[in-house]
């Protein structure tokens, strides 16, 4: 699940207006999908998993959205999609899908990846570096602060928790 804030960022960052069309792939629930359809004028997913699919469904009719296509496909393996102003993949391994997407973005289009680890954003950002067609904006110094801040929290919750499930499944004898 992306975290409101973040999904602000996304649709504040890119600009999305009224006659924005957005290809969002790896669906889930459909929070990102739903809220940007609320500013866009179209957005199409892709989702390969069928319960993620129904859940995003029900969720987009129960929010009374009607400008979300739901399309059964796999971004790493095709994309029909032309003219997108926007790209978002909520995906395990975004850099994969780049060549396929790179056919649909516009000219001057914004392609967004949420990846929640720092080696996905590397090799998302590498792979990118080898295209001659893409601008990738630098962070600003508070932006890395803050993702490492929460790298750092995460990893201490890790920590926690696999100590907790470490402790709870000792044997007493």
């Amino acid at each position: 699940t992306i975290p409101l804030k973040d999904i602000a960022t996304i649709i504040a960052e890119t600009g999305m207006n009224r006659e924005t069309r957005v290809l969002d792939s790896g669906l889930g629930s459909g929070g990102l999908a739903i809220a940007m359809a609320n500013v866009c004028k179209e957005v199409i997913s892709y989702e390969i998993r069928e319960e993620h699919q129904k859940t995003a469904e029900e969720n987009i009719t129960a929010m009374g959205i009607k400008n979300i296509t739901v399309k059964t496909k796999n971004i790493y393996e095709e994309c029909e999609e032309k003219d997108i102003d926007v790209v978002t993949l909520d995906l395990p391994e975004p850099w994969k899908a780049i060549n396929v997407v790179d056919k649909a973005l516009k000219a001057g289009g914004w392609l967004i990846s949420y990846s929640p680890s720092t080696t996905q954003v590397q090799q998302f950002c590498n792979t990118l570096r080898e295209k001659e067609n893409y601008l990738i904006p630098k962070a600003k110094r508070s932006q890395i602060t803050i993702f490492v801040i929460i790298a750092i929290i995460a990893v201490i919750i890790i920590g926690i928790f696999i100590i907790f499930i470490n402790k709870n499944n000792l044997n007493p004898d």
